[in-house]
């Protein structure tokens, strides 16, 4: 079983926090989407799931795998004291963006790529940027709040095995600072008849391959791909795609979302250090996040229990009941299932087979599908132990959940539900749920909750 530390000290730890793709079609930009009356779709879902996964994160500086950036002989990469550009292009001029450079922050990274990949340095006082950057960076922007300071660096003269090793180089680099790997690319742009750039059968090959390099954190999948289909395909985004994979070393990497409106394929994906993942101050999430991804792909506890993280944090010490909720983006309930009092040994086996019972043993719901998780939403309400009470009074929907029983039946509602306003509306609701019909004799007690949402 692997143990982790909440924390760890600057000095021991790679420069290297996270790493995400995003696509770089400024259609996908909502403000762009909207005026052309186009549904930003799964990209947008999946960029507010990143904002969701990532709070409380922000890093220092951003390395931006850009494929239509300047170029030359080698890796050209941008330092520039200043970057800036606009959507003009595309009809919103109002649509304008500024970072700082990385200064000497970035030196220090474009020092260590030259000990391995020769690099082409540009370092003009300013900078335009081509949509490429841009539309990413206002991702960015949507995540974070702002825009870091930042490198831009073109990764297409690089072979494909080239690209994977250059990610497994930028790994190896050592600071104290957090460093985000922000790679643009769109997937293949041939993948329907009404595609701008035509249709070729090999579009769909190549984006299901590059689908399960990430899936699977391998380059092999797409290694194995012939040059012609690739360039079949027409993409713009595979080497962007193979430095990511090359700089988690294995680790895990959520594809996010993967559409394909236009004929072109737009997929989003994040990687993040495995201590990194685990080390935020809302564990009982990662737990139940973790457990109902393995749960989608068709595993039970008991074949995964062993892999998951253990975190001795207060959080997760000792015997307690606990409920874990999933909703949809919108609200709506997907999945609850929880204890009144524990069923295991510890919380932490509390919150990963109530998370697989969630995602697959409400009777409610149909499971959870491993497509669906980036619009899912979690909750864990991690429970204290209930008291009884003998007048309604005492009950307060906002503070404390409710249980009633009566003789084999029990019906429970967590606290702070929206809709339920008062004790009336939560004692009736508790009652149709376990299908107690008469009020007479029944017994109440009321609880409270520690609640973690993403």
């Amino acid at each position: 079983m692997y143990i982790y530390k909440s924390y760890y000290s600057r000095e021991d730890r790679i420069m290297w926090s996270a790493g995400v793709l995003l696509p770089h079609a400024p259609i996908l930009v909502p403000e762009i989407a909207y005026r052309s009356g186009v549904s930003p779709g799964k990209t947008l879902e999946a960029v507010n799931y990143l904002k969701f996964t990532l709070k409380g994160f922000v890093p220092e500086y951003i390395l931006l795998l850009d494929p239509h950036a300047q170029t030359g002989p080698g890796p050209c990469v941008i330092n520039s004291e200043r970057f800036y550009g606009s959507l003009v292009g595309f009809g919103a001029g109002d649509i304008r963006i500024e970072a700082a450079g990385a200064g000497e922050e970035g030196s220090s990274l474009v020092g260590h790529i030259n000990r391995i990949f020769p690099i082409n340095e540009n370092k003009p006082g300013s900078f335009s940027m081509d949509y490429a950057s841009i539309v990413p960076l206002l991702f960015i922007k949507r995540i974070f709040g702002k825009i870091p300071p930042l490198l831009i660096l073109n990764p297409v003269i690089l072979d494909y095995s080239g690209a994977y090793d250059f990610g497994v180089h930028l790994r190896k680099f050592r600071s104290t600072r957090d460093w985000l790997l922000l790679a643009s690319g769109d997937l293949s742009h041939r993948l329907t008849q009404d595609s701008p750039a035509g249709f070729h059968p090999d579009g769909e090959v190549v984006d299901r391959k590059i689908r399960n390099s990430m899936e699977t954190s391998s380059p092999e999948p797409i290694l194995s791909l012939s040059k012609r289909s690739i360039q079949n395909a027409g993409e713009c985004g595979l080497r962007s795609v193979l430095a990511l994979i090359g700089i988690s070393l294995g680790e895990k990497i959520d594809l996010l979302s993967y559409e394909s409106p236009f004929g072109v394929g737009y997929a989003t994906a994040l990687w993040q250090r495995e201590i990194f993942r685990v080390g935020k101050k809302e564990h009982p999430l990662i737990l139940a996040r973790r457990s109902i991804e393995k749960t989608s792909m068709g595993n039970k506890p008991d074949d995964y229990l062993e892999e998951m993280p253990f975190m001795a944090n207060k959080e997760i010490e000792g015997k307690r009941a606990c409920f874990v909720s999933i909703k949809t983006m919108d609200g709506d309930l997907r999945g609850c299932i929880g204890t009144v009092f524990p069923a295991r040994s510890t919380l932490w086996e509390e919150i990963i087979f109530n998370a697989h019972a969630a995602a697959c043993q409400d009777p409610r719901f149909k499971p959870v599908g491993r497509e669906e998780l980036a619009r899912c939403r979690i909750s864990v309400d991690v429970l204290e132990e209930p008291e009884r009470i003998a007048d309604l009074s005492l009950l307060e929907p906002k503070i404390y959940g409710v249980i009633v029983e009566k003789d084999s039946r029990r019906g429970v509602l967590l606290p702070d539900l929206e809709g339920v306003e008062n004790t009336e509306r939560q004692v009736d609701i508790a009652l149709a749920k376990a299908g107690i019909v008469s009020k007479e004799r029944v017994s109440i007690s009321r609880f409270r909750v520690s609640r973690f949402s993403e």
